[in-house]
């Protein structure tokens, strides 16, 4: 028993060394790596706003007067100075020399030993060429520790500087603007890679192009500082390996029990269980610590992942999930405009009859306090059917139903059902009574987002949605609440356990042919689902025989189902129309 815990604590201990090993190695060469990454970038950015700010803060007027005393731009001969060394000593020893060249020499030392040359430019003989105005001194030590072959007399005044392997000089000279090249440029004369940047020089009262002033960012100088940094992190390393060891030796036995229980905290979490939290204590700082900061990153995650859900519930509120799934995105995020796609389904449009008629009466307080008691009715009972809201019409729904036919039927249903109760209510209110219509269809539509790049939304485009519009429109005129159309009703599960009637074949706008449309309505109230119950035969007999235009029995079937029940208004609506089709008027309604 005492060899086999030994044995497992120096296990653990030998697995904790080696673990460890790796991640300081790791450590220290990733913080190695993105040391290196990241200072090149901020070099660069700072190189960026020194030259910018030293641009704008160089004395322009003391600049302007330096350039005003350089020679015109003559062409080159035999390698002479473009200014005579007499005019050039009396210029680098004048006032605005002096205080362009302390500037510069500001802007240099800024940078903590980074910026090697700090110089003003004006535009050369061509844009191969430019010439020195002032150029920052080169500290003593800086010179020794960076460019010993350094010529100074490159740089005096007035002097031609080939910058034809210089594009971050050349087209600040030639663009005028801010440029900051991101990449080391050797320079021939200077004998020295750098990294260049340049900005423009105006005269902030009348605008005028001065110059550029530029600044150099040595290689060696940024070598220096990595090997420094990677001195650093190979002592930091050695040292880090060193506690490793006496650790491992030390707490082997304390380490294994926290760090496996820890372990399986994160592994529920990652399954997760976002209210698994680790719940022991152990001596070590650094394993409390982790803990610790386990606890608190869990924490902060449950709240984030809590604070999605209520944002993307937030959004399906405006943006139905159900759309989002069928786009084959996740969130709202991934929508872009254009995202489409095709599919069968059940489009459901349901409209409150004489609406503006009702409305008219009412606040527009009030108008939108009645809408809302509706949609608040109907709208959970199309998500219990499977359906979704597309969008809402003003007094109108329309919904889609993308799993069986029967959800949309089933829901039609209830929404009837769920209005008597409604009205019941506004009847004990004092309130005028609403009616509804309900058109079903089932076809293929495709589902998509139109608009522009700042303004979308999502929409179904189908001559299906359409033909179910046109339903809806009929059951006005039909005096129905529920009609579906002939493709819906065939491919219904079960249509023997619905109540339902043939109400023939009408011609719709945008058809060239007739459809055959069918009435549901277990919706109704008992007695009314009785007496169209028993109707039933007589009224379906007589739609035959108006389709077979035999007008005459048909007029007289539709008056024997109307004794029966005289409130069928589809049956004194086909009533009408055989005595017009006998007298010659004959026409089959079109909406």
């Amino acid at each position: 028993m005492r060899t086999h815990k030994i044995s497992f604590k120096l296990n653990i201990g030998l697995y904790f060394f080696c673990a460890s090993l790796i991640l300081v190695l790791l450590v220290s060469s990733t913080y190695y790596y993105l040391i290196r990454k990241e200072l090149y970038a901020e070099i660069i950015y700072d190189l960026k706003s020194t030259v910018y700010l030293g641009a704008k803060t160089l004395d322009t007027e003391a600049f302007k007067k330096l350039v005003k005393k350089l020679p015109a731009v003559t062409a080159p001969t035999s390698g002479q100075p473009s200014v005579s060394a007499t005019s050039e000593e009396s210029v680098e020893a004048s006032e605005e020399f002096k205080k362009i060249s302390d500037q510069l020499n500001i802007i240099r030392d800024s940078s903590q030993g980074f910026i090697l040359y700090a110089y003003t430019l004006v535009p050369g003989r061509d844009h191969n060429n430019a010439r020195f105005v002032v150029d920052a001194d080169l500290l003593a030590d800086l010179k020794k520790r960076t460019v010993d072959n350094r010529n100074d007399d490159i740089s005096s005044f007035g002097k031609d500087y080939d910058i034809s392997k210089q594009p971050a000089a050349q087209q600040a000279l030639t663009e005028r603007k801010l440029v900051v090249n991101n990449r080391f440029v050797y320079d021939n004369e200077f004998k020295v890679n750098s990294v260049m940047g340049f900005a423009p020089i105006y005269d902030p009262n009348t605008h005028e192009f001065l110059g550029v002033l530029g600044a150099d960012i040595s290689d060696a100088n940024i070598s220096r500082f990595l090997n420094e940094v990677l001195m650093t992190s190979i002592v930091v390393t050695l040292a880090a390996i060193g506690v490793v060891v006496v650790l491992s030796i030390v707490m082997a036995g304390s380490v294994s029990r926290p760090i496996t229980s820890l372990s399986m905290v994160v592994k529920q979490f990652s399954e997760h269980d976002f209210e698994a939290r680790a719940q022991f204590d152990t001596r070590i700082l650094e394993l409390s610590n982790l803990i610790d900061s386990f606890n608190f990153m869990a924490d902060t995650i449950k709240a984030n992942h809590d604070r999605l859900i209520s944002l993307n519930s937030s959004y399906e509120r405006f943006v139905p999930v159900e759309f989002l799934g069928y786009l084959s995105k996740d969130n709202i995020l991934q929508v872009q405009l254009g995202d489409q796609t095709q599919k069968d389904m059940v489009i459901m449009f349901s409209d409150i009859r004489s609406f503006t008629t009702l409305s008219e009466s009412m606040t527009p307080k009030q108008t939108f306090d009645f809408l809302n008691s509706y949609l608040q009715r109907v709208g959970p009972i199309i998500r219990r059917n499977s359906g979704f809201v597309d969008k809402y019409l003003g007094d109108g729904i329309m919904a889609l139903f993308p799993k069986s036919p029967d959800d949309a039927v089933n829901a039609a249903i209830e929404m009837r059902q769920e209005l008597i109760a409604y009205n019941q209510m506004r009847r004990e209110q004092g309130q005028i009574e609403i009616n509804t219509g309900v058109g079903l269809h089932m076809g293929t539509l495709m589902l998509g987002t139109i608009g522009e790049d700042k303004r979308m939304q999502g929409t179904v485009i189908s001559d299906s949605v359409n033909l179910a519009s046109r339903l809806e429109s009929l059951t006005k005129v039909y005096g129905v609440s529920t009609l579906i159309s002939k493709e819906l009703f065939s491919r219904l599960e079960s249509p023997e356990k619905y109540h339902y009637r043939f109400l023939g074949n009408t011609n719709v706008k945008g058809k060239t042919e007739s459809i055959a449309i069918f009435e549901i309505y277990d919706g109704d109230a008992p007695d009314v689902i009785a007496k169209k119950n028993a109707i039933k035969p007589d009224f379906e007999k007589a739609i035959c025989y108006f389709a077979t235009e035999d007008y005459a029995v048909a007029q007289g079937l539709f008056a024997s189902v109307l004794e029966q029940y005289p409130d069928d208004k589809i049956s004194a609506f086909y009533l009408q129309k055989c005595r017009e089709a006998l007298t010659g008027d004959n026409h089959l309604v079109t909406v």
